[in-house]
């Protein structure tokens, strides 16, 4: 008798948590409208969802990938690689080799 009431009382408990959980949100009063702002009168801001904060944002010094991924997108490089894998210019104008 015991047990069949209990299994009851657990039933009756998960039906109304789950009828509560999916009713409707209360409306909230004071609801702002929101107004597309021209480009001219917003600030133009960039948001990046990273993994973890990075430790630095020097390039000489950096060593983990979180810091890594924020760099590449912060400063160009003097060059960079083609499809084809050759060295193409991108900051530097030109290069000289030396023979030694």
């Amino acid at each position: 008798m015991l047990k069949k009431s209990l299994i009851i009382l657990l039933t009756f408990v998960f039906t109304v948590t789950t009828l509560a959980g999916c009713g409707q949100q209360p409306q909230q009063g004071n609801v702002e409208e929101l107004t597309e702002a021209s480009p001219e009168q917003s600030e133009r801001v960039l948001r990046v969802g990273v993994i973890s904060n990075p430790p630095k944002l020097d390039p000489v010094f950096a060593t983990d990938t979180s810091s890594a991924r924020i760099i590449y997108q912060i400063f160009e490089t003097l060059v960079e690689y083609d499809n084809d894998g050759n060295v193409q210019p991108l900051l530097a104008e030109s290069w000289d080799i030396s023979d030694d």
